[in-house]
C-alpha cells in the first residue's frame, strides 16, 4: 500500500524530505519521486508490514504475523 503524511514537518518527521509543513496529504516519496521503500530484517528476514499507525510523537507498524513495531 501507499504511506501519506501531513501536518508539522518542521524536524522532518513527515517522511518527505523537507522541513516544512504540510495541509494536504503527500504521498511519501524521495527526492528523485520515486517511493521510499525501507527494509526492516529480522534474523535475516524482511518483515513486511500490513498497517501503519501515527500520532503527534509516535508511529508504530503491525506486521502480517501480526506483531506491533514502534
Amino acid at each position: 500500500g501507499d504511506i501519506y503524511t501531513f501536518g508539522e514537518g518542521s524536524h522532518g518527521q513527515l517522511g518527505s524530505g523537507t522541513r516544512t509543513k504540510s495541509i494536504r496529504s503527500s504521498y511519501v516519496a524521495d527526492f528523485t519521486g520515486k517511493s521510499l521503500k525501507r527494509s526492516v530484517l529480522e534474523k535475516g528476514k524482511i518483515i513486511k508490514f500490513t498497517d501503519v499507525f501515527a500520532g503527534g510523537y509516535w508511529t508504530m507498524a503491525r506486521a502480517e504475523d501480526g506483531r506491533i513495531f514502534v
